[in-house]
């Protein structure tokens, strides 16, 4: 099973990689600036670069790439996220474009350019926050964008069911997400869902919170 991850940097990604056999994550070289690189996992071993590409060319680089070694994945996991912490008040258009550019641009460069090359009958799986439901931590640009990512896994879900791959969403609440048990629980669900698909679970928005957007 071949599973890439959108944000190397992410605390899952080390402990998904732990987990599974082949691996492979992107790496960003800054928070705007555009450049990526493809790395490949390896056991004992620091991850190898595979490739480099621009964000926005995406659809050409990496899809050129991808096609040209026949790269195929079973799961897709968009873990890529950026929190401000900050109010309406306190946000500046820097600090909007900046989350927007991580929490949805990057990600949505990244699934045009990889959707073709995800094996039928594979999934997406994105990581959101219960922030977009709740508004927890009165941060706007954080909770705008996870809820339009989790609007946006439910188009996808709809417009890939011909291919049978689906769509969800793992929402977390910043309340636990910060230790290191807490962290190896949400990735754990990750690696179960890579490894026992449930091939009707599509489109929907998994919670973890311990019930507290129930209230």
């Amino acid at each position: 099973m071949r599973i890439l991850l959108f944000d190397m940097t992410h605390p899952v990604s080390d402990l998904t990689a732990e987990e599974s056999e082949f691996v492979y994550a992107v790496k960003l070289s800054g928070k705007t600036g555009g450049q990526a690189a493809l790395y490949q996992y390896i056991k004992g071993e620091s991850p190898k670069v595979l490739t480099t590409f621009e964000i926005n060319d995406a659809g050409e680089s990496l899809t050129s790439w991808l096609q040209e070694n026949q790269f195929e994945f079973d799961v897709v996991i968009n873990n890529l996220e950026q929190i401000n912490g900050t109010k309406l008040s306190e946000t500046s258009v820097e600090e909007w474009n900046e989350s927007l550019y991580i929490n949805l641009h990057v990600p949505f460069m990244l699934m045009q350019a990889v959707t073709p090359f995800i094996k039928d009958g594979g999934q997406f799986i994105h990581l959101s926050s219960t922030a977009a439901v709740s508004g927890e931590n009165a941060d706007v640009s954080y909770a705008a964008q996870k809820s339009a990512l989790e609007s946006l896994s439910k188009s996808l879900s709809r417009q890939l069911l011909s291919r049978n791959i689906r769509s969800n969403v793992i929402s977390v609440s910043q309340k636990y997400f910060h230790e290191a048990a807490d962290i190896k629980q949400v990735s754990g669900l990750i690696i179960q869902m890579c490894s026992v698909p449930v091939s009707f679970l599509n489109g929907q928005v998994i919670t973890l919170d311990n019930g507290e957007t129930l209230s």
